[in-house]
């Protein structure tokens, strides 16, 4: 005879101030759960409570729930249990996360002393629920949970990592059968993956289960949650969600041999000596429930899981575009918007922001047929009730509108051409226009009121003006369009189908994380926009992106935008130069000059020297230094533009916003300052040095450095 359990973990996409939604996605998520039989239900981070206690539906299940609680003044954020009506303990996180987008001591408090043992207190309840709990106090702090077969410790996924702290040795003396590892983790490309094989290794440390769940969709910020529900016992996965999912619950339901575990820990004598110490003893609240069941055979291994092709198949390159297509679904039905516009320029930066939209519409409808929510949600962003798209063409062409804004001094044919091309073979409603008369009539104001005409090629300023002049004409332009084109094409003369009963179009920009850290756009043009899918990529990860699209969806036309010479477009063409020229160092370069400020936090001099051995052998100290003060030069003139950056969907942790990248927005000029005369100095040491060495420079370590002479 053996015990066994049947465990729900779940991914909700839950949306900030959206109360009755959440609550109606967690008793879904409870009502599922006890559906398959389930007798735990964990959920993501942060949930709330309500009316669960009353709720005869939410009962005969374990809950375990994830809220913020106030404690003698302070907030924390909590795992709470609940078992038939009852609060069984509250168990405060103990450990703030405050990396990257994360900044959780800014709004709560970590629970407990530093000491390593357990600390539980007693909480007064609100009279509210004292009344349905039967009693005035419950236990609030660090405890197991024991039921009448197994024990459980509720946790977030990042107290879960952080099993080889102190704090956590308790877990591998108390014999925990069930961990639950309840998160908030967003998109991020490979983090994943990383994150899952983590807790495998900790499930197999340990040999017991552990409940990962996740928070998935658009909560009303920049970022995508994706969900991933997955079950983990003695270190192999037994059960696992869809990450990149169009539903609203997403309930996993694993059966865990609990027996499986008990089999290793006997074996663990020191951990046994700790206990007989009395070491790191943690108390337990105790609930009067089982769940397991006995069953014959018990011990016989469960089949292996085995994950579905879609998971198998989609490499990193298909993440770039599935994760922001996934977020900007979730937005777009949220949004009360009826679709997208996307200003084309024939660069593959726009190219790759229409296919994320492309993306987003082959995903839904490929759900739509069985997911009720996604069918219904398509009929009401089109606005055209007991209406279905026959492909994911059709579909996009209710939703994908482009647009190509030429001014015929500076655009060219070949640009045209390919977006022209590129919006034929997405089915997007395609709209391609001459803006000169916007343009000239902006222009002429200026002669108009004070005789002067600026012209390009005159002063650096007149270059500078009419080149932002053009660009912003694209953006005011793009706006007009996006509130009137909903309209515009279903008038009862031109379409038989009514106009959307919604708002008017997202406006999407496409502007990469190079471009926003070197400043190389314009302020309020069309990288001004609604939100940008692509602006936490680089220029690398956005080419892959387009290579995978080309493949996977038999794309032949990005071969063209793949090939194609870089160009702003906003000069005459007869001496407009293309992007690498005109910026002075290519992608990858800039790529590596943003990683080291932004990620290494380095300033100019550390950056010198460290790229100085990087690039030995490709570029002399030199050019290096040029490099780097180029850089500089750029980035301190045009810091000022992020302040008013499109927000982006995260996709990296290499973003440019002030979300992610805290700076000033104002820098002092950096051309002859002391940090560039150290370079300085420090190139005339390497070239001294490379000629008495014959040609190499040797840096501190004896290393050889190239240096040109």
């Amino acid at each position: 005879m053996g015990r066994q359990a049947i465990l729900a973990s779940c991914s909700l996409a839950q949306w900030a101030l959206d109360l009755e939604g959440n609550l109606v996605r967690i008793k879904q998520s409870i009502h599922e759960a006890k559906a398959k039989g389930a007798t735990l239900r964990t959920g993501p981070e942060l949930e709330m409570m309500l009316d669960l206690l009353t709720d005869e539906s939410c009962r005969d299940i374990l809950l375990d729930i994830g809220m913020p609680v106030q404690h003698r003044g302070f907030r924390y954020i909590c795992r709470v249990t609940a078992y038939n009506g009852k609060l069984i303990l509250i168990r405060p996180k103990t450990w703030m996360k405050n990396i990257g987008n994360y900044q959780e001591s800014r709004w709560f408090t970590p629970w407990g002393p530093t000491c390593p043992t357990s600390h539980v207190e007693e909480y007064c309840l609100p009279q509210c629920i004292a009344a349905v709990q039967g009693s005035e106090k419950v236990p609030i702090g660090d405890a197991l949970i024991s039921t009448q077969d197994l024990c459980l410790r509720t946790l977030t996924c990042d107290e879960t990592l952080m099993f080889k702290t102190p704090t956590h040795s308790a877990m591998c003396v108390g014999d925990i059968d069930i961990f639950t590892a309840s998160a908030a983790e967003h998109f991020e490309l490979g983090g994943y993956d990383s994150l899952i094989s983590s807790l495998q290794e900790k499930s197999e440390e340990r040999k017991g289960t552990i409940l990962y769940s996740n928070q998935h969709g658009c909560d009303g910020d920049r970022l995508y949650y994706d969900g991933g529900a997955t079950s983990i016992s003695n270190g192999e996965v037994i059960a696992q969600g869809p990450r990149f999912s169009l539903h609203d619950v997403d309930v996993i339901i694993a059966t865990v041999n609990i027996d499986r575990g008990w089999t290793y820990r006997p074996k663990r004598h020191h951990q046994q000596q700790q206990r007989s110490e009395g070491k790191f003893l943690y108390p337990r609240v105790e609930v009067a429930c089982n769940l397991t069941r006995k069953v014959q055979n018990s011990f016989r291994s469960a089949p292996r899981y085995v994950p579905s092709k879609c998971e198998r198949s989609l490499p990193v390159e298909g993440e770039i575009g599935v994760g922001p297509a996934c977020y900007l679904w979730h937005y777009l039905r949220r949004s009360g918007c009826s679709g997208f516009l996307v200003p084309l320029s024939g660069g593959i930066d726009s190219c790759s922001t229409a296919l994320v939209v492309y993306t987003m519409c082959t995903f839904a409808f490929n759900l739509l047929r069985t997911d009720k929510q996604v069918a219904l949600d398509i009929q009401r962003i089109t606005g055209i009730k007991d209406w279905l798209p026959k492909s994911p063409q059709e579909f996009s062409n209710r939703i994908l509108h482009t647009v190509y804004m030429s001014v015929s001094q500076c655009s060219t044919p070949e640009t045209q051409s390919r977006a022209q091309r590129l919006a034929e073979q997405l089915n997007a409603h395609h709209l391609s226009m001459s803006i000169d008369s916007v343009y000239q009539a902006a222009r002429d104001l200026l002669p108009q009121h004070t005789g002067y005409t600026p012209h390009f090629r005159g002063s650096l300023a007149d270059d500078v003006a009419l080149q932002n002049l053009q660009a912003r004409s694209r953006s005011t332009t793009a706006y007009y369009f996006a509130h009137t084109l909903p309209t515009a094409r279903h008038q009862p003369s031109t379409s038989p189908t009514p106009a959307p009963t919604c708002g008017g179009l997202v406006v999407l920009s496409s502007v990469n994380v190079e471009e926003c850290r070197r400043g190389n756009q314009t302020k309020h043009d069309c990288s001004s926009a609604d939100l940008s899918p692509i602006s936490s990529l680089s220029e690398t990860q956005v080419r892959k992106f387009v290579k995978w699209s080309r493949h996977h969806y038999s794309l032949p036309i990005l071969d063209a935008f793949l090939d194609a010479t870089p160009r702003a477009e906003l000069r005459p063409s007869c001496f407009a130069p293309r992007d690498e020229k005109e910026t002075g160092m290519t992608h990858d370069q800039l790529f590596t000059l943003a990683r080291l400020r932004s990620q290494e936090r380095l300033g100019p001099l550390a950056m010198f020297e460290a790229l100085v051995v990087e690039w030995q052998g490709q570029l002399g100290a030199r050019e290096t230094a040029e490099l780097v003060k180029r850089f500089w030069i750029s980035y301190a003139n045009n810091r000022h533009k992020m302040s008013a950056v499109t927000p982006a969907v995260h996709a990296a942790f290499c973003g440019a916003g002030d979300g992610l990248d805290r700076r000033p927005i104002l820098y002092p000029q950096f051309e002859g300052t002391r940090v560039f005369k150290q370079i300085e100095k420090r190139v005339l040491e390497l070239e001294r040095s490379s000629r008495e060495a014959g040609g190499n420079a040797v840096d501190e370590c004896g290393n050889a450095i190239a240096v040109a002479v």
